[in-house]
């Protein structure tokens, strides 16, 4: 099953959502995959898409660009400046190369030819463009940044000062008041592609984004925690600036609704689940993860579960034995 689908049964089992007609919401989804000069990112293009269709479902209007080269990019960020304007809550999403030099981070387009460090402020696309494009947004500005991968321009980059430095990943910003910025990976770190549909980053969004009435900050925060349980630790996502002091809803509250305290039933049930998810997180064994797929179909790590059922089956490194001991020492413990 495909990772966008988890992200829409995740929504479909929260239930329907009701987004204010009177408020302006907008997004610009970019995915580049097929770069010139180096070669093709596998993930990029299906984020993008996948993550314009999720938007679109929770209120935002969206703008997709797929594969823009350097031109197109500035026009997209011009174009949608404009739309922007007033907007009470306006995302940008990148999927692609980004690259640091000199602590300025900046986009790679599919054109960029970037053979020395000198390059990149005409041939790569500067963040504060990107942040500049939504200076005219009157409420929330989010940047979501699947920009952090291990980058193959850089090897290739030549210095033109001995003590200028490029860097791995991209480096830490501070935005204006009101702007939340999302990195795949923290300051000078890198993220996976992954082995799915998706890059752990995205699919972390893509469980999480369009979770009604969840605090945009505890989203990410549980967007952080799924991409380093995915991840074996090896990725954290971090997210810079602040923004008011109440409650912001990507996908908003379906309305006032009574809820009445929880039963002992369904309490235990829940701590049912939660110990036996606790105790097979780390398995290295399909097995034991699809027991838990099985036992719990519309379960809270059922999105995480299925990523890392993926990234397992995809790298192969289990043997014979262990997919068939899995199950069993799943039921045990059960």
């Amino acid at each position: 099953m495909r990772l966008f689908n988890i992200a829409l049964a995740v929504i479909a089992l929260i239930g329907g959502l009701e987004v204010a007609s009177a408020e302006k919401r907008v997004a610009l989804v970019i995915g580049n995959s097929n770069y010139q000069r180096v070669a093709r990112l596998p993930n990029p293009n299906n984020d993008a898409v996948d993550m314009a269709t999720l938007l679109s479902k929770v209120g935002f209007k969206v703008s997709r660009k797929i594969d823009l080269d350097h031109t197109a990019f500035r026009k997209a960020l011009q174009e949608f400046g404009r739309a922007a304007e007033g907007a009470d809550f306006a995302i940008i999403y990148f999927a692609g190369h980004g690259v640091e030099v000199e602590n300025r981070n900046f986009l790679v387009p599919t054109d960029g030819r970037l053979s020395a460090d000198s390059d990149v402020e005409f041939e790569a696309i500067p963040l504060d463009l990107v942040m500049n494009a939504l200076s005219g947004v009157s409420g929330v500005r989010v940047v979501l940044l699947d920009a952090c991968r291990d980058n193959p321009f850089i090897a290739a980059m030549r210095r033109s000062n001995a003590t200028r430095s490029i860097g791995r990943g991209l480096a830490a910003i501070e935005p204006a008041a009101g702007t939340l910025v999302g990195y795949a990976a923290k300051e000078g770190t890198t993220a996976f592609d992954g082995g799915g549909r998706n890059s752990p980053y995205t699919a972390g969004l893509l469980a999480h984004l369009g979770e009604s009435g969840v605090d945009i900050q505890f989203v990410f925060r549980k967007v952080r925690d799924t991409v380093l349980a995915a991840t074996g630790g090896k990725q954290e996502p971090f997210t810079y600036g602040s923004l008011p002091g109440r409650e912001i809803f990507i996908a908003p509250p379906r309305g006032a609704t009574a809820v009445s305290p929880a039963n002992n039933s369904s309490r235990d049930a829940s701590l049912t689940e939660i110990e036996l998810w606790t105790s097979i997180r780390d398995s290295k064994s399909s097995g034991a993860l699809r027991k838990y797929l099985q036992l719990y179909p519309d379960g809270l790590f059922v999105p995480l579960a299925r990523l890392q059922i993926q990234q397992l089956e995809n790298a192969d490194h289990q043997s014979d034995a262990s997919q068939e001991d899995a199950p069993n020492e799943l039921t045990r413990r059960i």
